[in-house]
Parts: C-alpha cells; sequence; structure tokens
C-alpha cells in the first residue's frame, strides 16, 4: 500500500464531503500497516483518524487495539521471557513501547560498547551470550562483573549525569536489545510510569561503583604470601567444561582467598580475553609444609601487562583455601 495514493483517496474523499468513507480508507491502511509490522506507519495513519473525525470512536479504539494486538504478537518471547521480571512490572502498552523502541545488536568477544571516561547514551538488554565491565586503574584491568542473560548494562552512565566509570566489551558471542535515551525521552511524555519502572529494574543489580569498591577491600582482606612455585590452568566454559590445552604459569603470591601469577605470552589481545573468566588451576606451595598438589577453581579479577610480553594475572577463589597449605 502507498501512502501517497492513500493520502489521495482521503483527500478526494473529503473534498466530496464524504468523510465516514475516508475514515474507513485510513482505517483499513492502520489493520494494513499493523500486521505487516510497520507500526510506526500505522499509529501515525491512527491519530490521522482522530484528525478527520474526533467521533469516529469505534475506528479509533478498535485500531488502536489492532495496533497493540499486532505488536504482541511480534514481540520477541524468548526476550521477553528474559527479562519477565521487567515486563511483568510494566503494562501490556509499556512493555510494547519498550520493546519496539529498541534495536537488536549482535556481538562477539572483545567487543567494546562504551570505554571509561566516555559518554554513554544505550541501555544494553543482555539476551544471549556475555558482557564484562572492566575498570582500568594505573595500568591495571580489573574485572567488576559479568553481564549474563536477563541483566542490564549500562545503568549508572546512562541514568545519572556522569561518563563512564567504566569499560563494557563482549566475553563471548551473543546478541542485545538496544535503548538509547532519545527514545526513551520520547516514550516518557506517552508513558511517564515506564522510566521509573526500568529504573527501579535496572538498579536491582549493585552498583559497578559498589563492586569495584567491594573488589578492592576483598583482594586485602586475606594476608598474601610470596611464592615462586608453578602453575598450571585451563579456562573453563560457561558450563564449566575445560576449553583448550593446558598452560602453564609462574605464582606470584597467594593467600586464602585467591592468588596471581606471572604468565608469558606475545598475544595481547588472547591473554585480556582471560579477564572474568573461571580458570581451573593446579599447583604447589613450595614454602608450605603440606606440598601437596592443589586444584582451585577461581575466576581472574584483573590483567597487569609486565615487561616482555609478560602479564600478572589476579584471581579470586571460588572457595577459600584451607590455611594449612599457607603455613
Amino acid at each position: 500500500m502507498e501512502l501517497k495514493k492513500l493520502e489521495h483517496q482521503i483527500r478526494t474523499h473529503l473534498e466530496n464531503g464524504n468523510k465516514d468513507r475516508a475514515v474507513r480508507a485510513v482505517y483499513e491502511a492502520v489493520i494494513y500497516f499493523a500486521k505487516n509490522k510497520e507500526f510506526t506507519k500505522a499509529e501515525a495513519l491512527r491519530d490521522k483518524i482522530y484528525e478527520i473525525d474526533p467521533l469516529a470512536l469505534t475506528e479509533i479504539v478498535e485500531s488502536a487495539e489492532i495496533i497493540e494486538r499486532e505488536k504482541n504478537d511480534a514481540i520477541d518471547k524468548n526476550h521477553q521471557s528474559i527479562f519477565k521480571k521487567l515486563y511483568t512490572d510494566l503494562t501490556s502498552e509499556e512493555g510494547n513501547a519498550l520493546f519496539f523502541s529498541m534495536k537488536e545488536e549482535q556481538f562477539s568477544s572483545d567487543d567494546v560498547f562504551f570505554r571509561q571516561g566516555e559518554k554513554n547514551k544505550n541501555l544494553y538488554f543482555v539476551n544471549k551470550g556475555s558482557l564484562k565491565i572492566i575498570h582500568k586503574k594505573d595500568q591495571e584491568d580489573i574485572f567488576i562483573r559479568e553481564v549474563t542473560p536477563g541483566n542490564i548494562a549500562g545503568t549508572e552512565s546512562f541514568f545519572k549525569t556522569t561518563v563512564c566509570t567504566n569499560t563494557l566489551v563482549g566475553s563471548s558471542q551473543g546478541s542485545c536489545h538496544v535503548l538509547n535515551k532519545e527514545r526513551l525521552d520520547k516514550l516518557k511524555e506517552e508513558f511517564p510510569g515506564l522510566e521509573p519502572k526500568l529504573r527501579d529494574f535496572a538498579f536491582t543489580l549493585k552498583t559497578s561503583s559498589a563492586l569495584l569498591q567491594e573488589k578492592g577491600v576483598n583482594r586485602r582482606v586475606h594476608k598474601r604470601f610470596s611464592t615462586n612455585g608453578a602453575i598450571v590452568f585451563q579456562i573453563l566454559s560457561a558450563s564449566g567444561k575445560s576449553i583448550g590445552k593446558v598452560l602453564k604459569g609462574r605464582l606470584s603470591d597467594v593467600s586464602s582467598g585467591g592468588l596471581s601469577f606471572y604468565f608469558t605470552t606475545s598475544n595481547e589481545r588472547n591473554v585480556k580475553l582471560l579477564l572474568g573468566r573461571e580458570l581451573m588451576m593446579k599447583f604447589i606451595i613450595p614454602e608450605s609444609k603440606n606440598r601437596v598438589d592443589i586444584k582451585k577453581k577461581g575466576q581472574v579479577l584483573s590483567v597487569l601487562p609486565q615487561m616482555n610480553h609478560e602479564y600478572s594475572i589476579h584471581l579470586q577463589f571460588d572457595n577459600l583455601l584451607d590455611p594449612k597449605f599457607l603455613m
């Protein structure tokens, strides 16, 4: 259906004094565009009915219902299920408005969404895969948290007038829906209750700033002991399965809560992908009275470049190490 032909048809009906036929033509056009998922055109034409005849209540109400019904059918049910808690709190109209104001994007490992110190105007709803939030301090990359399906990234810089205090990058292949701040500002006029509900949902997670402070404290809770033993490790998938070959490093220090080790590689990109990953490690602490193989899982919190292609890898154990191994 061509809008120019429709406009000509409406104009002809109105010039002939046939307001009812003009309304009917627009109403049928609303149905056509709604069923073809061209909701912007359908909604503009719905408003046109009101302009032609404010008393054409049947067509005005039914066209609005048809658009909402078609929107409900068109919504990505998987996305809606992943963010069930959010959509349950929204009305049907608010949920539809939010969904159709977003665009879906695919991402891969190491894709950068925003950088520390820059501005961010987007909110990211993760549907599949995961993103990771990183904070750079001096030359150290500190892992803050992983953003998994059903969670949102970009909250602080999106809702507050501030530059990004962290960097957001992909940690795997995946997809997310993206809401731009300008689109939300337009929605606020028609749906004033939408932003407060969205804000409440987004801030149910601890802020990255709070998590950064916690990690800064946690890394100093347990006394560290210097050591120079060997360590071997493997990267784990999200399901806990080993990925790739066994790699070797050199221990730097260890505590009940975690350890750090040196790893040498010429591939800077790959070593930075360790940030936020779970590793399975096997090591011996030479200085310990209990010199036995220790097998532990832990998450990489920071990757710090050193000299001659060497990197310092810092991890937090999933469970505390038995103090007897540090004696």
